[in-house]
């Protein structure tokens, strides 16, 4: 029964780096700036979340809460993985692993949640009135699509331990 661990672990894993390398990094949006006095006119403004910035514009704001709420998700369903693997190696019995798995479920769905709502709120809220508040030309960065693909890895990661957990709770097949 480590095989169900190491699928959950792996894809735990691509999630925190996927995760980490969209909260941590300033490629959420480029700005070009429209005045050149200050500028070069090839310059352009990487925009992150990373530190933290509550004068930011609202949106922005509630994209940075849910990119923090979903790497501290993230990082939690990774290490109640790691803990339910050493529970496994330890005892070498497989009493306490559905419910290890129910938690790791759980945790990742809200991982998922919280990532797609971060990604959906920065696209959407991508308009006109950031370019006229920042006096440039906005584009969407790579990050939101780091940030993307750790919700995609994080949603199969919430299938397969929902799936390991109905098959530990349901070992005879019983309906």
């Amino acid at each position: 029964m480590l095989i169900p661990y190491a699928c959950v672990i792996s894809l735990m894993f691509l999630s925190v780096i996927f995760s980490a390398i969209s909260l941590f990094t300033y490629g959420w949006a480029t700005i070009y700036p429209f005045d050149y006095d200050y500028f070069y006119p090839d310059e352009e403004i990487l925009v992150g979340l990373v530190p933290f910035d509550s004068f930011a514009p609202g949106w922005l704001v509630a994209t940075s809460i849910f990119m923090y709420l979903n790497f501290a998700c993230v990082l939690l369903t990774f290490f109640i993985c790691i803990i339910g693997l050493i529970i496994f190696m330890l005892r070498g019995d497989s009493k306490y692993q559905k419910y290890m798995f129910v938690l790791i479920c759980g945790s990742s769905l809200l991982t998922a949640i919280f990532g797609a709502v971060a990604f959906v709120i920065f696209v959407a809220s991508n308009d006109g009135e950031l370019e006229m508040d920042l006096q440039g030309k906005v584009s969407i960065g790579y990050s939101p699509f780091l940030d993307l693909i750790g919700f995609v890895i994080a949603i199969i990661g919430t299938g397969v331990s929902a799936f390991f957990t109905i098959a530990l709770l349901n070992p005879n097949n019983e309906i």
